[in-house]
């Protein structure tokens, strides 16, 4: 057995423990997680936990070792396995493409391999507040057997993927595209989750009907689908301009209405996959302004 130290790059979290440095002063850089059936120990590198996050923008950066003491070479698949889960989670909390890319076993041996990183941090619109360790540690210890247990039959991986993308393009138009994409990949999961019946490219509301009344429109389904989720949204503005940018491209209405409908898609796709993973506490809304969820 030995120690074994991973790394994750784009990840500008807080950390909730300190550390004493040689000079008497102490700074607080380490997260100790348990997940997946092991500990875990986060180290954050110092410029990102005492400079500004901004200053890391669009760089592809190491920002994170994880530590893990008493590995044997059988268990390094499930602990890479943990450490993906754990940065798909961490890229959902800041938004940023969080990404796991190699480790090092025996540490202090250099053995080990690593993998390209290809895209860079962002520092923008965080769901939860990331420099919090504090608040970190509690979201991550709240979701991550949620998201292993889902991940695959909702496809949460892709999900946080285009949430990603959609921060990436300065297009309007391809910025609610992409969330249109998000919602409708969340609708198909729930539907099919939940043994709603398709036939003939359709969600039917009953098993044996043809009639076309009976087929479940985009908006009828997503409703649906929020309200089991415990979610009641208006969701006429959001279907018309989804509507629209499918079918004609580029939008007639003005920048300042792209960007409300934005940021209304955003909060609900937010909200939802809060709730969907079972997060109780507070969180920020496209606008920044802090929502609940439950009673923390």
């Amino acid at each position: 057995m030995a120690d074994f130290k991973g790394y994750i790059a784009n990840c500008l979290i807080g950390c909730d423990e300190v550390t004493r440095t040689d000079d008497g002063g102490w700074i607080r850089n380490r997260m100790n997680l348990e997940l997946g059936g092991f500990r875990l120990k986060l180290i954050q590198r110092k410029d990102v936990i005492s400079g500004s996050p901004s200053k890391f923008q669009n760089q592809r950066v190491h920002t994170t070792d994880v530590i893990v003491s008493d590995v044997t070479e059988s268990q390094i698949p499930p602990l890479e396995e943990v450490l993906k889960n754990l940065s798909w989670l961490l890229s959902l909390a800041g938004l940023s493409p969080v990404r796991y890319y190699g480790y090092e076993f025996p540490f202090g041996t250099g053995n080990g391999h690593t993998s390209a990183m290809h895209e860079g941090a962002n520092w923008f619109l965080p769901i939860v507040p990331i420099r919090d360790g504090e608040s970190v540690k509690e979201f991550l210890n709240q979701v991550y057997a949620p998201f292993c247990r889902l991940r695959k039959e909702r496809r949460l991986q892709e999900i946080i993927h285009y949430l990603l993308e959609a921060e990436r393009t300065p297009v309007m138009e391809v910025k609610l595209l992409i969330l249109f994409v998000t919602l409708e990949g969340l609708k198909d999961t729930y539907a099919k989750t939940s043994d709603i019946p398709y036939r003939r490219g359709y969600f039917w509301k009953t098993r044996k009907s043809k009639k076309r009344a009976d087929r479940y429109s985009f908006e009828q389904l997503l409703r649906k689908m929020l309200r089991d989720g415990g979610m009641r949204r208006g969701l006429k503005r959001v279907v018309s301009l989804r509507n629209e940018i499918i079918h004609s491209g580029i939008s007639r209405l003005p920048y300042s209405s792209l960007e409300a409908t934005y940021e209304r898609v955003h909060d609900i796709v937010r909200e939802y996959l809060l709730r969907l993973l079972g997060y109780e506490g507070s969180y920020y809304s496209s606008s920044t302004k802090i929502r609940c969820i439950g009673g923390r």
